[in-house]
C-alpha cells in the first residue's frame, strides 16, 4: 500500500480541512512528521488507520472521540484517503458517529457513522462497498491485513511497536498466515483430520453392516450368530433339507393333476347331457310354432296360385282409375266451353253497339279541330297569366324578405356589441391571474416534497424501532453462538472419549492396537460419563455453523439499518432546509396542511381561468363569425331590395301585354267544353279498341277449349277400351286357376304382406333345420362319452390344492432363505477383508494426520503449517539480523526457538535474542527500550523484505514509525538512520514521527504540524 492523498476535516486537533498530497514529496522516499507535543502528529497516522479500519491506531483513542473540539457545529468530521496497491488505485471516505448542529432550528442531532470504498476504473471512481460489513471485507481483501496486523507490520504506533517482537506463537502464526497465504497447508491438516474421521466412520459402518447381516441370519439358528464360521456351518446343515421338500411337492402336484382330470371329464359329460336336453326343448317349441304358421302357409300357397290374376287385377285397376279421371275432365271442359260461348256473344254485341256511335264522334272531332286553330294564341295568354301570378307572388316574397333582412342586420349588430363587451371582461380576468399556473406548480412541488419528507420521517421512526429490535437480536445471537460453541466442544470431547473406549474394548494382549500398533495396552480408555455419536458431533457443529450464519446475517442487517438511518437523517435535514421548515413531524404536517389549502384555492382559480379562456376562444370565434355574418346580411338585404324593384317594374310591363292579347281572342268556345269533347273522343276510341280485343280473345279461348275437349274425349274412349280388355284378362286368369272373383276379393288386400309371410315361413324352416342339427350333434357327442355319475368333492379338491401350494411355498421360502444366507456369507467375507484394509488405511492416515497436526509422531504441538511458517520466519529473522547486527554493532541477533523446547502450548514460532557478549539467548522482553526499538524496526523491515520477495498479494510499499528514536544514543541513532537511508533505494516510503533534533537535519522532507489557538494545521515542506 502506498498513500496518494489524505484529507482530514474536523479530525482530532485539526479544526478545518487538511489536504495532504504525498506526490509533493517528489523523489523523497523518507519524510519526518514534526511538530510540538500534542499538535497532532500521531493524528495523521490515526486518520490513515481510521480510514482503513474505522478505529484510530492507539488502544487509548476511540473512534467516538476523534471529532475535533475546535470544529464548527455544522462541520462534519470525515477522512478521505486515496492510496494504491500495485497498479490499482482505491479511495475510502469514512465519517464517525458524531453530534452536529441541526440545519434548521437550534440544538444538535446525532449523525450516524458511514463509509464508502471506490476503485479507479476507466477514468472514474466506481463504488465497490458502502455497508459496514462490505467495507470491512473489502479493506481486508485489498490491503491484506487486519488492524492489529497492520499495526505490527506497516505502522509501528507509539508505545506499541514492540508487539511483533514479543508476540506469542499463536499471534505470530496468525500474522504470518495472513501475510504469506499458507491456507493450503492449514487445509491439508484439516483434510487429513477429515479423512481420518471418514476412515474411522467407514470401519464403524462396516462393523454395523456385519452386525445387521448376523442379525438377518440369526432367525435360521437357535444359537446367537457372532462369526462368519457359524454362518458357514448353517449353510452346510441346510444342504440335506431340499431333496425332501422337492419330493413332497412333486407328490402333491400329481394328486392335484389327477383330481383336475376327473373334474374336467365330469364337467364335459354334464355339459353334453345338458346340450341334448336344451336342443329337445327347442324342437318342442318349434313344433308349437309350426301349428301357428299353418294358416299362413295355406294363405301363401293360395297367393302363389292367384299371383297372375293379381297382376291383371292391378292393370285393370290402374286403367279404371285413369278413365274416371278423364271422364271428370271432359265434363269440366264441356261446362267451361258453354261459358266461353256466352262471353263471345256478349263481346260481339258490345263491339257492334260502339260502331253505331261513330257519326257523333266525327262531329265532336270537327269542333275540336276548329278550337285548336286558335289554341296557340290562347296558350300564349294562359302563359302570360301564369307569369303574372308568379311575378305577383315573387314581389310579395321579396317584400317580406326585405323586411326580414333589415331586422336580421339590426339583431346581428346588437349581438356583436354584447359579445365584444363579454370578451373584454374575460380578457381582463385572465390578465389579472397570469401567474396562477406557476404558483400551482410551486405549491404542488412543495407539497410533494413535504409528503416525501413526512414518509421519510415515518420511515426513520420505523428504522429506529427496528434498530432496537435488531440490537436485541444481535445480543441474543451472540449468546446463542457462545452456548452452541461450548456445547459443540463438550460434544466433540465426549465423542472422542466414546470412540477411544469402544476401541479399547477390542484390545487383546499380544494383538497390535488398531490405532498405535502397540502389543501391550497398559492404560486402556475409561468409559465416558456420557455417550456421544458422530451424528451428535456433526449436529452440534452444524448448529454452531447455523448460529454463526444467523449472527452474521443479523449483524449485517443491523449495520445496514444504521447506515440507512444516517442516510435518511441527512436527507431529511437537507430537504427540510430547502423547504425552510423545522425538522419536526408537527411542523411538516402543518406545512402539508397549509400547502393543501393553497393548492385547493389555486386549483379553483385555475378552473375559473380555464373556463374564461374557453369563453374567450368561443367569443372570439363568435365575433369573427358574427362580423362576417353581418357583412353577408347587409349584402343580402341590398340585393333583396334591388330584386324587389326589378320585380315591380316587370309586373307592370306584363299586365299591359296580357290586356292586349285578350282583346285579340274571340269567345267562340270555352276551354272546358273543348276539353270535355276531347275526353269523350278519347274514351270512345279506347272503348272500341278494348271491345275488339275482348271479342278476339274470347274467340281464341273458345277454339282452344274445343281442341282440348276433343283430345280428352279421344283419350277417355281409349281408356274405356283398355279397361274392358284388362278386366277380360283378369276374369280369364281366375277361370284358368278355378277360382272365383269372390275368393280373389277375399285375399286381395293380403297381397301387400306377401313378402312378410314368405320371410316368416323361411325363418321358421331355417330355425327348424338348425335345431335338428344341434340335436343330432348333441346326441352323437353324448353317445361317444363314458357315463360319469360322480365328481370329485370340492372340499377334497381344495384340500389337495392347499397342500400342493403349501409345499411349493415351503420350497420357495427355503430357496429364498438359502440364497439370503449364501449372499450374507459372501458379504461377510468381503466385509471382513474390507475391515482389514480399512484398519491399515486408518493406521496410515492417523500417523500422517498426527504428523501434520503436531502430534506425537512429529514435533509435538508443531503443525505442518507452523513448520512451513517457521521456515519463512527463519528467512525473516535472517533479513532482520542483517540490519539488527549492523545497528547493534554485531552484539544482538534474533533467532527462532527450537521445536523441541517442550511444553503443552503451540510452539515453533517463538523468537529469542542472542547476545554475543554473553553467548546466551534470552527473551526479547529483557531488552532495553532502545534495544527493543532497534530489534522491532529490524524485524518489521526484514518482514517487509521477505513479503516483497515472495511477490504475494501483500504490497509493503510504506512504513510509518511513531517515536522510539528518542531512546537511542547518538551513535546508535546514526546507525539506525543509515539503515533507514539505505531503504530509500528500494522505493519504499517511510514516515517517521520523532522529536529528535538530529533527525530534522538528516531528513530533508518534512510534514510540519503547526499548533494554533483555533486548531492545528499540516503541510509538506520540501527543500
Amino acid at each position: 500500500m502506498k498513500p496518494i492523498t489524505l484529507t482530514l476535516e474536523a479530525f482530532g486537533p485539526y479544526r478545518g480541512t487538511v489536504h495532504l498530497d504525498f506526490d509533493d514529496l517528489n523523489d523523497h522516499s523518507m519524510f519526518l512528521i514534526s511538530g510540538p507535543t500534542g499538535a497532532g502528529k500521531t493524528s495523521i497516522l490515526d486518520a490513515i488507520v481510521y480510514a482503513l479500519y474505522g478505529e484510530p491506531s492507539g488502544e487509548v483513542r476511540k473512534s467516538d472521540s476523534i471529532r475535533s473540539d475546535f470544529a464548527e457545529p455544522h462541520t462534519l468530521t470525515r477522512v478521505d484517503f486515496i492510496f494504491s496497491i500495485g497498479e490499482s488505485k482505491y479511495r475510502i471516505e469514512r465519517l464517525p458517529k458524531q453530534e452536529v448542529a441541526k440545519k434548521r432550528g437550534n440544538g444538535m442531532k446525532s449523525q450516524g457513522a458511514r463509509a464508502t470504498v471506490w476503485q479507479w476504473k476507466q477514468h472514474e471512481w466506481d463504488t465497490i462497498a458502502t455497508t459496514a460489513a462490505d467495507v470491512k471485507d473489502t479493506v481486508h481483501r485489498i490491503v491484506g491485513f487486519r488492524k492489529d496486523q497492520f499495526l505490527q507490520v506497516v505502522l509501528l504506533p507509539q508505545g506499541e511497536f514492540r508487539k511483533l517482537l514479543v508476540a506469542s506463537t499463536s499471534e505470530r502464526e496468525e500474522l504470518l498466515h495472513t501475510l504469506f497465504h499458507t491456507y493450503v497447508y492449514r487445509r491439508l491438516q484439516e483434510v487429513l483430520k477429515e479423512e481420518l474421521t471418514v476412515a474411522m466412520s467407514g470401519i464403524e459402518e462396516t462393523m454395523r453392516d456385519m452386525d445387521r447381516l448376523f442379525a438377518s441370519v440369526a432367525v435360521y439358528s437357535d444359537e446367537p450368530i457372532m462369526t462368519t464360521a457359524h454362518v458357514r456351518t448353517i449353510v452346510e446343515q441346510r444342504s440335506t433339507e431340499r431333496p425332501m421338500l422337492v419330493n413332497k411337492r412333486d407328490t402333491l402336484i400329481e394328486i392335484v393333476k389327477r383330481y383336475e382330470q376327473q373334474r374336467h371329464d365330469f364337467d364335459v359329460y354334464t355339459k353334453a347331457k345338458q346340450n341334448l336336453e336344451d336342443s329337445q326343448s327347442i324342437l318342442k317349441t318349434l313344433d308349437i310354432e309350426k301349428e301357428d304358421l299353418q294358416s299362413v302357409e295355406r294363405l301363401v300357397a293360395l297367393m302363389n296360385i292367384l299371383q297372375p290374376a293379381y297382376e291383371y287385377y292391378k292393370a285393370w285397376k290402374t286403367v279404371s282409375d285413369t278413365a274416371q279421371i278423364l271422364e271428370k275432365e271432359v265434363e269440366e271442359h264441356t261446362v267451361l266451353l258453354s261459358s266461353v260461348q256466352i262471353s263471345v256473344d256478349t263481346a260481339r254485341q258490345i263491339y257492334d253497339e260502339l260502331l253505331l256511335q261513330s257519326s257523333e264522334i266525327e262531329v265532336k272531332k270537327h269542333m275540336v279541330q276548329r278550337y285548336q286553330e286558335q289554341q296557340a294564341l290562347i296558350h300564349n295568354i294562359q302563359s302570360q297569366k301564369k307569369q303574372l301570378n308568379a311575378l305577383e307572388q315573387n314581389v310579395q316574397i321579396l317584400e317580406a324578405q326585405k323586411q326580414t333582412d333589415m331586422q336580421s342586420v339590426c339583431d346581428a349588430e346588437k349581438t356583436l356589441c354584447d359579445l365584444q363587451e363579454s370578451l373584454k371582461v374575460d380578457r381582463q380576468f385572465v390578465d389579472d391571474h397570469q401567474t396562477v399556473p406557476a404558483e400551482i406548480i410551486k405549491v404542488i412541488q412543495r407539497h410533494s416534497s413535504l409528503i416525501a419528507v413526512q414518509h421519510k420521517m415515518n420511515e426513520l421512526c420505523e428504522y429506529r424501532t427496528l434498530l432496537k429490535k435488531k440490537e436485541n437480536l444481535v445480543d441474543a445471537a451472540k449468546v446463542e453462538l457462545d452456548l452452541a460453541r461450548k456445547s459443540a466442544v463438550l460434544m466433540e470431547t465426549n465423542y472422542y472419549h466414546s470412540r477411544a473406549y469402544e476401541l479399547s474394548l477390542e484390545l487383546e494382549e499380544n494383538v497390535p492396537c488398531a490405532v498405535c500398533g502397540s502389543l501391550t495396552h497398559p492404560e486402556p480408555a475409561e468409559p465416558p460419563q456420557s455417550i456421544a455419536t458422530k451424528n451428535d458431533v456433526e449436529q452440534a457443529r452444524h448448529i454452531v455453523s447455523q448460529k454463526e450464519s444467523a449472527l452474521h446475517k443479523v449483524q449485517s442487517e443491523y449495520d445496514s439499518i444504521v447506515a440507512k438511518l444516517a442516510e435518511l437523517d441527512d436527507t431529511i435535514q437537507s430537504e427540510c432546509k430547502q423547504l425552510d421548515i423545522a425538522v419536526t413531524i408537527e411542523d411538516v404536517q402543518c406545512a402539508i396542511d397549509q400547502s393543501t389549502l393553497e393548492q385547493v384555492e389555486l386549483n379553483q382559480i385555475q378552473q375559473k381561468l380555464d373556463a374564461k379562456r374557453l369563453c374567450i376562444d368561443k367569443f372570439t370565434g363568435e365575433i369573427d363569425e358574427m362580423t362576417s355574418s353581418l357583412g353577408t346580411l347587409s349584402d343580402i338585404a341590398r340585393a333583396t331590395e334591388l330584386s324587389w324593384h326589378e320585380a315591380v317594374n316587370r309586373l307592370n310591363e306584363l299586365r299591359g301585354t296580357l290586356q292586349a292579347l285578350e282583346e285579340q281572342v274571340a269567345d267562340t268556345y270555352e276551354a272546358e267544353t273543348i276539353a270535355e269533347l276531347q275526353t269523350s273522343i278519347e274514351s270512345y276510341t279506347a272503348s272500341v279498341t278494348i271491345a275488339e280485343k275482348e271479342w278476339y280473345a274470347c274467340n281464341e279461348k273458345q277454339i282452344a277449349l274445343r281442341s282440348k275437349l276433343d283430345l280428352l274425349a279421344s283419350q277417355y274412349t281409349v281408356a274405356l277400351t283398355e279397361q274392358r280388355i284388362s278386366y277380360t284378362k283378369f276374369s280369364e286368369s281366375l277361370i284358368t286357376v278355378g277360382r272365383s272373383e269372390v275368393e280373389f276379393n277375399a285375399i286381395v288386400n293380403d297381397f301387400v304382406n306377401f313378402s312378410i309371410y314368405t320371410q316368416q315361413l323361411d325363418l321358421y324352416r331355417d330355425k327348424r333345420a338348425r335345431a335338428e342339427a344341434v340335436y343330432q350333434a348333441a346326441l352323437s357327442r353324448l353317445s361317444e362319452l363314458p357315463v360319469i355319475e360322480k365328481n370329485v368333492a370340492d372340499d377334497v379338491y381344495c384340500e389337495a390344492i392347499e397342500a400342493r401350494d403349501a409345499a411349493i411355498g415351503e420350497l420357495a421360502t427355503w430357496d429364498v432363505a438359502d440364497k439370503t444366507i449364501q449372499d450374507t456369507l459372501e458379504q461377510l467375507i468381503l466385509l471382513e477383508q474390507n475391515i482389514i484394509d480399512e484398519k491399515e488405511r486408518v493406521l496410515f492416515i492417523r500417523r500422517l494426520s498426527d504428523l501434520a497436526n503436531g502430534g506425537d509422531e512429529g514435533f509435538k504441538n508443531v503443525t505442518f503449517e507452523r513448520y512451513v511458517l517457521g521456515a519463512i520466519l527463519d528467512e525473516v529473522v535472517h533479513a532482520a539480523n542483517v540490519r539488527l547486527q549492523s545497528m547493534s554493532r554485531h552484539r544482538y541477533s534474533l533467532e527462532r526457538a527450537d521445536y523441541t523446547s517442550g511444553g503443552r502450548g503451540k510452539q515453533g514460532l517463538d523468537l529469542a535474542v542472542m547476545d554475543s557478549f554473553t553467548g546466551q539467548s534470552r527473551s526479547a522482553n529483557t531488552l532495553s527500550g532502545g534495544e527493543t526499538f532497534l530489534a522491532s524496526m529490524a524485524l518489521a523491515l526484514g518482514l517487509a523484505d521477505i513479503i516483497q520477495s515472495y511477490a504475494g498479494c501483500i504490497h509493503m510499499d510504506t512504513m510509518f514509525i511513531d517515536e522510539g528514536f528518542g531512546t537511542l544514543d547518538p551513535d546508535t541513532l546514526e546507525l539506525a538512520m543509515e539503515t533507514l537511508v539505505d531503504l530509500q533505494s528500494t522505493g519504499r516510503l517511510i514516515g517517521i514521527i520523532s522529536h529528535v533534533p538530529e533527525l530534522k537535519s538528516r531528513i530533508p522532507a518534512h510534514l510540519e504540524i503547526l499548533r494554533r489557538d483555533n486548531g492545528s494545521e499540516a503541510k509538506f515542506v520540501i527543500p
